[in-house]
């Protein structure tokens, strides 16, 4: 994703390089299908709904689609 060739913003791939394992969330855990992903407040989000317990993959994916659809909503309106 970093390499000059990939069309991906020069600042994305700058975060990229400088980050480090703390910068990540590991997400799926409970599902033993832990995937690293980077630290944001959607990925804490995840975190904190597998931990409440008896999630799923589809639950996980809707409420996630939810917040970040709410939050592109504010983009919408400006």
């Amino acid at each position: 994703m970093a390499t000059r060739e990939a069309p991906i913003h020069q600042n994305v791939k700058r975060k990229l390089v400088e980050s480090g394992e703390r910068d990540t969330a590991l997400i799926f855990r409970t599902m033993r299908n832990t995937a690293r992903i980077f630290r944001n407040s959607v990925a804490e989000e995840v975190v904190a709904i597998e931990q409440r317990g008896n999630a799923t993959i589809q639950r996980i994916v809707s409420e996630a689609a939810a917040i970040i659809q709410k939050r592109l909503s504010r983009f919408a309106s400006v």
